[in-house]
């Protein structure tokens, strides 16, 4: 007996005598994925990420007597602080 000869116990129904019944309802099926992509509005070009990355000799130069302490420090903040432990 064929499977779609029997009554489905779920659906109490003949799934040959129901798909008959349906496939004048059924959609066809869609072309396949072509791989191209139509936009509406053209995406803008990307921006190329740029490092922020810092020449290797920027290390010699901290190295120096006295130039680490003028180049890492800036003038706005306090020069030294020590807490007091009183």
């Amino acid at each position: 007996m064929c499977s779609n000869a029997r009554v489905h116990a779920t659906t109490k129904a003949v799934p040959a005598e129901r798909l008959a019944v349906e496939r004048p309802m059924l959609q066809p099926i869609s072309v396949p994925y072509s791989d191209e992509i139509v936009r509406s509005d053209p995406r803008p070009a990307p921006v190329p990420i740029v490092g922020l990355q810092h020449p290797l000799s920027i290390y010699d130069e901290l190295m120096l007597p006295g130039a680490a302490r003028s180049t890492l420090c800036s003038t706005s903040a306090s020069p030294t602080f020590a807490p007091s432990f009183g």
